[in-house]
């Protein structure tokens, strides 16, 4: 378990929420170009409501990933998602950017050469994944760096140069690089709950367990006494936790049906406003 399941519940609405206002921010350079020009008011809601409805489950995602997990005594370890995510796409970034590169300059048939690209990138990303998971496994932290330092530098290199090129010739990477940017600040700038017990390790977890045991043998011999003593405050953060995700569910799924109503009735106005937020759909 990583924490009680209450403050999961209310952590999992606030990365919800977190996330919907990293979209937001990321759709309001596209929002602020239709207001300069000539989009209608479904246009102006689709260029925020693309963003919001692909960030929201990512950030979730992401910082569930991030919470403490106790290993049980005995129970082998395992290195983090997160880190083993990093380590992946370090490794496969320099690959994959020599692949396009190459496949830019060597097909004519763009549709071919678009396939070919994601099979490819597919086979590479797995075999990246399969090699990050058996150093974060195996090797300590320093020479997980070390090893993925040099495709990294490579990666980042490539990625400069299509940085530039890209904000040369269109909005569509600098849409995508504010929302990547936000995506991260919403995942790592802000916190996530800690459980005492995770944080001690797992001697303190056990005894964490013991004490709650206690207390319950406790309880179920005294049944009038407990029922009687047992606060009704955590009842009320339970139900306020659950409340406040059914929000934030019922936020994003809104989210979701105004983005999919603007891609339906204004889709071309929505690709030459917003062309880094409508790509899923094309």
């Amino acid at each position: 378990m990583l924490v009680d399941s209450t403050s999961l519940v209310a952590e999992e609405a606030r990365s919800l929420m977190y996330g919907l206002a990293a979209g937001a921010l990321a759709g309001v350079p596209a929002a602020w170009r239709v207001l300069g020009g000539e989009g209608d008011l479904w246009v102006l809601l689709g260029a925020l409501a693309l963003p919001m409805a692909i960030t929201a489950p990512v950030v979730l995602a992401l910082r569930r990933a991030r919470l403490p997990r106790v290993t049980p005594p005995g129970a082998p370890s395992h290195p983090g998602p997160l880190r083993t995510l990093a380590v992946t796409v370090a490794l496969s970034i320099a690959p994959l950017a020599w692949l396009g590169v190459w496949l830019e300059q060597s097909t004519h048939h763009r549709p071919l050469g678009a396939v070919t690209f994601a099979c490819a990138a597919l086979c590479v990303f797995l075999g990246a994944a399969i090699v990050a998971r058996r150093l974060s496994s195996t090797c300590s932290a320093a020479v997980v760096v070390a090893c993925a330092a040099v495709p990294l530098a490579l990666g980042t290199w490539f990625l400069g140069r299509g940085v530039v090129a890209g904000f040369a010739s269109g909005s569509a990477w600098g849409d995508g690089l504010v929302l990547l940017g936000v995506t991260a600040a919403a995942t790592w700038l802000l916190p996530v709950p800690r459980s005492p017990a995770s944080a001690k390790g797992p001697r303190a977890a056990a005894t964490a367990r013991t004490g709650d045991e206690t207390e319950a043998d406790a309880a179920a011999e005294r049944p009038e006494t407990a029922a009687e003593r047992r606060p009704s405050g955590s009842a009320r953060s339970a139900a306020a936790a659950r409340r406040l995700w059914r929000g934030a569910l019922l936020g994003w799924a809104a989210v979701c049906l105004v983005g999919v109503t603007a891609l339906w009735t204004r889709g071309p106005e929505l690709d030459r406003a917003a062309p880094a937020f409508t790509w899923p759909a094309r």
